[in-house]
Formats: structure tokens, C-alpha cells, sequence
């Protein structure tokens, strides 16, 4: 088939199919007379300085590359961009998470894709658009928190009437913040019964904690998860639900490694509430914290199995207010959990497990503790968990 031809058919296909005019003949005929597969951003001629803005020239650039649907491609380099605004269905890539530096506020929205680049800025965090849906970042390097409120953090999720889901964090390396809060922060809290929600929140071989070039760690927490029943007299709604994190390294943190909140309170106060829930940490490392490693205040069905992890304060810990009715159902399975080996960790000489609420079963583990040490640690608040069969210290009991 000729040329002249093959684009007859693709305009006859087009209007019988209604396809978007990006597919129609003017489309085509660009693609065979470019081969164009992607946008690159050094054709705009973008300063390479690091240090004047190149917010117009990149703005333009992504709207190019959405419109013409394909990539747009940063080089090696450090862009400095104070004013982004990148549009829905871009997919932007660079030369490498240790080679190209997107230096500026990141605020993303639907059906993204950041790829192998560096990207934030130190006095903001890595947030979400309101209703921000399906984008991912993948082999990307994230840095930020040196701000304030909400900037305090590398990554804030949610953040009041701001919906998230479907988000995706594969292979990143997350640093410690440059503030003095946690490097990774869901707030799900919203006044709207039928408002905001954070959902289906996906960490995939991350690592958490990674030297900031003044620390490694976190001065709080390597991730929270944080609903709040009330501020200033107004009750909140919804809860976060399938935050899932498999095969993440968490740095030892100077508070708790992972932190998941969603108070039980908060189904008698809205029967919207959809608790903090089903949620998977499964194939991790995580080194500890000198609070805690892990901690679950009520959300119900965590599963944490297959994990190497490390002592904490108390490695891990239940509850969140009365905890007399609350059954949080927490399973915790076939994971090694070594307090012995200092990974950054003071020894607290306190027991391994702390457990509020009921019905949370802790089986097939291989547990290291000092000689003589309580493993589990139960409240009266504590009842219907299973705890056995474990191996501790090379003897199952």
C-alpha cells in the first residue's frame, strides 16, 4: 500500500470510528514525515544554568507533548521551573533519577507518568491535584519538605478536600524530608460526606528514608497514614483505604518506620466512614524506629507478612484510644523480626509486640530477641489474638 493511500484509509477509519483528530490525517502525515516518537525538551532551547526559571518553556513543552500524545524527554541537567502546571496525560521521562533534576513544585494530576528523573522542591512537597487518579512515578528520585505545614513533608497525599487514588510509586527512591515532619503523609480528612477519599496508594520497591545530603532516615515518620476526627468543631469523614507497600526499604526513622491511623471513634461519629482498612506490607525491610517500627491504631485487616524487620521502641504496637470493642483483625505472618541487630536503633529493652484490640493473629514467625525478653506484651484491651506458633530464638512456641 502507497503512502497516499494508507492515509486515505486512516481518514475513511477515522470518521467512521470518531476518532480524536490526533489520529486523523494531519497527525499521520506528521508522524511519517518525523518519525516523531517523542517531544524532546532540549529543542526548546531550555537555560541549563539550573538556576533561571524555565517554568514557560517547560509548560509549553508538556502541553506540546499531550496534545501530540507522546513523551516529553528532559536531558541530563538540572531544571529550575517555579510555576509548573503539568497537564493531565503527560508522560515525562528523563535521562536517569542521578542524572536529570526537575527542580520545582510538583503538583500532579491524572493519568501522569514521571519517569527517571529527580523531581521537587526543597521548600514544598510532592502533592496531589484535587481528584488526582491513575499516574505513576516510576525510577524516580522525590525530594522536599523544607516548608511549612503541609510542606514540611517530602510527599503529601490527600490533604483535606484533595481525593487521591490509583497512584503508583515504583522503584522510587523517596528522601528524608528536609523539614521536620514525616517523608511520606496521607491525610485523608473531609467535611463532605461524600468528599474526599484516598484510595488504592501503591509503594513497589521504594526506598524510604535515602540521604537528603544532610541525613538519612526521617526526624519523624518514614510514612503516616493520619485521619482526625475533629478540627475546629467540624467532624471529618472517610478514612483511607488499600494502601499497599511490597518489597520498600524504610531507613531507621527517629520516630516509627510506618504508622497506619484510623481510629475506631470515627465510625460512631459518621456512618459514611469507611475506616482505614485492607491494607498490605508484604517483602520489606524495615530498620526501625526509636518509637516504634510499626504501628496500627485500628485500621482493620493489615496483613504484614514476608518482611525482614528490625527493633523499634516497641517493634510493633496496637490501639488508638479504647480499644474495649475494637477488633482491628491485623495479620501478622512468616516474617523475620530481628531485635538484636542494631540497625540505627537504641535497644528500649521493651517487648516486641504491644498489643491493643482483638482478634489480630501473629503466627509463623522467626522472632530474635535478648534472652529473657517479653515478646508479647497484652492489655486487658487485648483479647482473642492468637499468638502462637512463632519461633523465638530457634524454639517454637
Amino acid at each position: 500500500m502507497n503512502r497516499r493511500r494508507f492515509l486515505q484509509n486512516a481518514v475513511t477509519a477515522a470518521a467512521f470510528l470518531s476518532i480524536p483528530r490526533w489520529a486523523t490525517q494531519d497527525y499521520l502525515g506528521e508522524m511519517l514525515r518525523t518519525k516523531r516518537r517523542e517531544i524532546l525538551f532540549a529543542s526548546y532551547s531550555p537555560p541549563t544554568d539550573g538556576i533561571t526559571d524555565c517554568s514557560s518553556l517547560l509548560n509549553r513543552a508538556m502541553r506540546d507533548a499531550v496534545a501530540a500524545r507522546v513523551p516529553l524527554r528532559l536531558p541530563a541537567g538540572t531544571f529550575r521551573a517555579t510555576s509548573l502546571d503539568p497537564p493531565d496525560g503527560l508522560y515525562l521521562v528523563g535521562a536517569g533519577k542521578d542524572a536529570t533534576y526537575l527542580n520545582g513544585r510538583i503538583t500532579f494530576g491524572s493519568n501522569q507518568r514521571w519517569a527517571a528523573l529527580k523531581l521537587g522542591d526543597q521548600s514544598a512537597s510532592v502533592r496531589n491535584k484535587p481528584g488526582a487518579h491513575y499516574t505513576q512515578f516510576v525510577n524516580a528520585r522525590l525530594r522536599g519538605g523544607g516548608g511549612s505545614g503541609g510542606d514540611s513533608n517530602t510527599i503529601l497525599l490527600g490533604n483535606y478536600a484533595n481525593s487521591v487514588r490509583d497512584v503508583t510509586f515504583k522503584g522510587c527512591d523517596i528522601e528524608c524530608t528536609l523539614g521536620n515532619y514525616d517523608n511520606v503523609r496521607v491525610t485523608e480528612n473531609s467535611t463532605d460526606p461524600g468528599g474526599a477519599h484516598v484510595e488504592d496508594i501503591t509503594f513497589d520497591g521504594c526506598h524510604f528514608g535515602v540521604h537528603n545530603g544532610v541525613r538519612q532516615g526521617c526526624p519523624r515518620m518514614d510514612f503516616e497514614a493520619y485521619c482526625d476526627t475533629q478540627t475546629g468543631g467540624t467532624t471529618y469523614y472517610h478514612g483511607w483505604e488499600r494502601i499497599n507497600f511490597t518489597g520498600c526499604t524504610f531507613e531507621a526513622s527517629d520516630w516509627y518506620n510506618v504508622d497506619l491511623t484510623s481510629p475506631e471513634a470515627f465510625r460512631t461519629l459518621s456512618p459514611d466512614y469507611h475506616g482505614g482498612c485492607d491494607s498490605r506490607i508484604s517483602g520489606c525491610t524495615l530498620k526501625g524506629g526509636d518509637g516504634y517500627t510499626i504501628v496500627i491504631e485500628s485500621p482493620k485487616n493489615v496483613v504484614i507478612e514476608n518482611n525482614t524487620i528490625y527493633r523499634g521502641g516497641y517493634t510493633f504496637k496496637w490501639g488508638c484510644g479504647d480499644m474495649t470493642t475494637v477488633d482491628p483483625a491485623t495479620v501478622v505472618r512468616n516474617n523475620t523480626i530481628d531485635t538484636v541487630t542494631d540497625m540505627g536503633v537504641s535497644d528500649s529493652g521493651n517487648s516486641v509486640f504491644y498489643i491493643r484490640g482483638g482478634m489480630n493473629v501473629i503466627t509463623d514467625n522467626v522472632i530474635t530477641t535478648p534472652s529473657g525478653r517479653n515478646v508479647f506484651y497484652v492489655e486487658q484491651q487485648g483479647r482473642g489474638n492468637v499468638t502462637s506458633p512463632n519461633t523465638i530464638n530457634g524454639v517454637v512456641q
